[in-house]
């Protein structure tokens, strides 16, 4: 991910596979606000929680929902209950 400070945050450009094998393209907006409320202590790099952000999104999102730029807030607006499960997601990661 190639990471830029942006106005009240940061902007990601990432790709990923899709399923179709084809290559994809997108860029991930993280605002400060996102990442205090996805890692209230600021123990994660924001670029490591952009990347969580995007595969709990490539896995729970509808394909159309997956536009070329988004913005973290899009997990809350798909589940009401995306932070939670995305920070449980950097629990996992941090265990053995």
């Amino acid at each position: 991910m190639n990471e830029t400070e942006a106005g009240h945050g940061w902007q990601f450009n990432a790709q990923f596979i899709e399923e179709s094998g084809t290559l994809r393209k997108i860029t991930i907006g993280l605002n400060w606000a996102d990442y205090d409320l996805l890692c209230p202590d600021g123990g994660t790099e924001p670029s490591l929680v952009a990347e969580t952000v995007l595969r709990w999104l490539i896995a729970n999102a509808q394909p159309q929902q997956l536009t070329n730029r988004i913005d973290a807030s899009l997990a809350r607006r798909i589940d009401a209950n995306a932070d939670a499960q995305i920070r449980r997601l950097f629990i996992q990661r941090d265990q053995p």
